[in-house]
């Protein structure tokens, strides 16, 4: 995987199907040891200090159920190498524009239990604090997830789930508080017996 450019734990855990253009879908499965450390490192990832701001999701408004604490049921990793590629160009550019800059650069500041946690993750060792680069959250209406998997987040498309009190933008968290706050249920997965938790299934984290 590494002599293409990709990262090294990309292919050959979980069971992948492919998505066309060079996307596979490889979902993760906890029979497999290190599958099982990055659902260990989602849940952890999952933990929030804001007790109080779960349950008011809007996946739990549409079934008038409770909210419990979040826990990831199924988790899939995508592989897009389009995707990666633009990414490597999009870093180099800041690098070098940072670097023709006599301006520092204010660091970024993540929670820090989502930071350790997010450590954890696949490649979270390796994330460039010089460029401020971290691991967030985001919960995307189910409508366009398709898109997102394929080229990205468009903040052209901002306001489109939950409007766009900051202004348009890719909207991410450090707290899966908030991005539950924004997620919808899927009623197509909640009644087709695939066992999600809480309120049966919703928008992707």
């Amino acid at each position: 995987a590494a002599s293409r450019g990709v990262p090294a734990y990309w292919g050959g855990s979980g069971s992948s199907g492919s998505g066309g253009d060079g996307i596979e879908l490889r979902r993760l499965v906890g029979s497999r040891p290190a599958d099982a450390a990055v659902l260990e490192a989602l849940a952890l990832c999952c933990e929030t200090q804001s007790l109080g701001a779960l349950g008011r999701g809007r996946d739990v408004h549409d079934q008038h159920k409770k909210g419990g604490r979040p826990v990831p049921v199924r988790a899939w990793r995508v592989e897009n190498e389009g995707m990666w590629a633009q990414y490597q160009l999009a870093k180099e550019k800041v690098r070098k524009e940072l670097s023709l800059t006599s301006t520092p650069t204010p660091p970024v500041r993540i929670r820090p239990q989502f930071a350790q946690a997010a450590q954890l993750l696949p490649g979270g060792d390796q994330l460039d604090e010089a460029l401020n680069e971290a691991f967030l959250m985001h919960t995307p209406a189910l409508g366009v997830l398709p898109n997102l998997l394929d080229g990205g987040p468009d903040e052209r498309l901002a306001g489109r789930n939950c409007g766009t009190l900051y202004g348009d933008g890719s909207y991410l968290a450090e707290d899966v508080a908030k991005t539950d706050q924004y997620a919808k249920c899927d009623k197509e997965y909640a009644g087709g017996g695939g066992g999600g938790g809480g309120g049966g299934g919703g928008d992707a984290t």
